[in-house]
């Protein structure tokens, strides 16, 4: 009815527009033309997915074999990444080599000496310090420098023997040139991409691995040498990424802290207040949890109830609720898959869902709390780059019910309604509703026009009335036999329509109630229909001017 009102201007312009067309103004004096004027407005037929989900926004409707209606919302409580726990952060190794005397001589005797070096490096895994057993990298350039001090020419191979890729060991060589000054400097990237590190030294260890140097130095004679002379080898990788990771992760917990508490709105209750009841036969709420970590998870749920704001909380309780959630792991042999588990169902025979749904909240809030490895060493863990642990919920709302002055409110914080721009006034205003209702509830309707702050300065219908009243409806099936149809007419005088262009808000209050006065449990289905047609009669004063 609202959209009646905001065509009113338009109506105002085009028949002003129509009186110029059909008026010699030219062979009349002052005169006052009072015609009355009809036009439809709306012809508008919906079905329970336009008025009650909007087109899956504010959740969708699930329709079964037999038309039946479910209202389903689906909502990830939440879900994170094997990066969310296991973060590489940068790496560097440090080498410094230095001559013996006995290479001094053999360097200046033979004209070339090749020393050799082995450092065990301890692999820096990050916060939590997870054991690697082998680590194969997804990204990261090793970025090699070498500074000599030598004034010779020199050459330093690099080899990690349980580093590999495609079989083959890592190894890279360097080359570094005396020109007349020091210090010789060379450096290279490799790409890490694919190489596989081995960290458990032959399986007596974990996040260590041995790098072995060879540094060649070619003698230039009449150049000198001595002991503290150098050459200096450092590699780095800033920003490391991992394909998998082998090993243990600990004990630790699996939920980041911003992740652990969060809501999922149940838009059906969104404006709904105080009084009437509410009642479904049957509802239910189904979560889904989905680990593809390598990890044995313990996951509780300490929290889970209804919320209306500001405060009003129902807690979920009853034995569907499991001290320790359903968690599946894959094994080693199962890597890449994702072990699903969905046999946690709350439902009226396992829970008090019912009593909480009937409070009509408009959230449900959730804490979900989760531990890697309950059990320490009970198993060595495996993760790779799109492990995921996620826990997703589906609240099913089957629609077979009864509600009893059920109320909803809306408001339109910007309603005006203009009646300038035009030499005509308007003197009456009727608007006629027509309403075929094919769904098993009574709709009671009013809105009230305010200002500002919300002082009541008119109604659309006065007196107030069942503007929808119910379908007929079998008692025994619950389904609809025939809907019902009523004519509403709501007249304005000038009175109220001054009242109207005042005002600044309008709120709409809906009162529902099923078949019967919610005394007979109804059933919606998807061919249920609401067609509703809407037409303004208006009676203008138009000046006319010579």
């Amino acid at each position: 009815m609202l959209v009646a009102f905001f065509s009113i201007s338009a109506i105002l312009i085009l028949v002003q527009s129509c009186v110029k067309k059909t008026i010699d103004l030219d062979n009349m004096g002052d005169e006052q033309w009072q015609p009355n004027l009809a036009a439809p407005l709306i012809f508008s037929s919906l079905t329970i997915d336009d008025i009650i989900t909007k087109s899956g926004k504010q959740g969708s409707i699930l329709i079964g074999s037999d038309k039946f209606c479910t209202l389903v919302y689906r909502g990830t409580l939440f879900s994170f990444l094997a990066k969310d726990i296991i973060v590489l952060p940068p790496q560097t190794y440090t080498q410094t080599v230095n001559l013996t005397g006995t290479d001094i001589t053999a360097l200046t005797g033979s004209g070339t000496v090749t020393v050799n070096y082995t450092q065990t490096i301890n692999f820096d895994s990050g916060v939590g310090s997870p054991e690697v057993d082998s680590l194969i990298y997804k990204s990261g350039i090793l970025t090699d420098s070498i500074v000599s001090d030598f004034k010779h020419n020199a050459s330093i191979t690099i080899t990690i023997p349980s580093a590999k890729k495609a079989g083959v060991p890592f190894s890279q060589t360097l080359n570094l040139n005396y020109t007349g000054t020091t210090p010789v400097v060379a450096t290279d990237n490799l790409n890490l991409n694919g190489y596989k590190f081995d960290m458990t030294d032959g399986g007596t260890t974990f996040s260590k691995f041995k790098i072995n140097y060879a540094v060649t130095l070619n003698y230039i004679g009449g150049n000198p040498v001595t002991s503290t002379d150098k050459v200096t080898i450092i590699q780095k990788c800033a920003n490391p990424t991992f394909d998998k990771v082998f090993g243990y992760i600990g004990t630790q917990s699996l939920v980041p802290t911003s992740q652990d508490k969060d809501t999922v709105a149940l838009s059906i209750f969104r404006n709904t207040i105080s009084g009437g009841t509410f009642t479904l036969d049957d509802a239910r709420i189904k979560f889904i949890f989905s680990n593809s970590f390598g990890v044995p998870i313990k996951a509780t749920m300490p929290q889970l109830i209804g919320y209306t704001p500001p405060g009003s909380n129902y807690p979920l309780t009853g034995t569907g609720i499991p001290a320790v959630l359903p968690i599946q792991s894959p094994t080693i042999s199962q890597i890449g898959q994702i072990k699903v588990d969905s046999s946690m169902i709350l439902s009226k025979s396992n829970s008090n869902i019912l009593s909480v749904v009937s409070n009509s909240p408009q959230n449900i809030i959730y804490q979900i709390t989760s531990q890697s490895n309950p059990v320490p060493y009970a198993s060595r863990n495996f993760v790779i780059d799109t492990s995921r642990f996620k826990v997703d919920m589906e609240a099913q709302l089957p629609l077979y019910g009864t509600a009893t002055n059920f109320t909803i409110s809306d408001t339109i914080k910007d309603f005006k309604l203009s009646l300038t721009g035009t030499d005509a006034t308007l003197e009456t205003l009727m608007l006629r509703t027509y309403i075929s209702n094919g769904f098993p509830t009574d709709v009671g309707v009013q809105v009230y026009f305010t200002d500002t702050l919300y002082n009541k300065i008119d109604s659309l219908i006065s007196p107030y009335q069942v503007i929808v009243p119910s379908a007929a409806v079998n008692s025994t099936t619950g389904k609809v036999i025939s809907p019902a149809v009523k004519t509403t007419d709501s007249n304005f005088d000038k009175t109220r329509i001054n009242n109207l262009t005042k005002a600044k808000r309008a709120l709409v209050k809906g009162v529902v109630s099923t078949y019967n006065n919610g005394g007979t449990s109804v059933k919606i289905y998807s061919d249920y229909k609401l067609d509703i047609k809407i037409g303004v009669q208006a009676k203008l004063n138009v000046k006319i001017n010579n």
